[in-house]
């Protein structure tokens, strides 16, 4: 009885350490920034914006 509680948590163990994937809980705890282009109006997030002349830009099309 008692080595299959042993080969039980063995196995429990490396369960763990090689198949059970982290929790991303970091990205849900990050803000999420959304910016309007000044040409068209669609809402981008802060990181995918293109600024340029101290504006905001959702994509080269629209800078130019």
């Amino acid at each position: 009885m008692f080595k299959i509680l042993i080969l039980g948590g063995i196995i429990l163990i490396v369960y763990i350490l090689f198949f059970k994937k982290p929790k991303k809980d970091s990205k849900k705890n990050e803000e999420l920034t959304m910016l309007e282009c000044q040409k068209c109006g669609t809402f981008i997030s802060d990181k995918e914006s293109i600024k340029k002349d101290n504006k905001i830009f959702c994509s080269n099309r629209c800078a130019t």
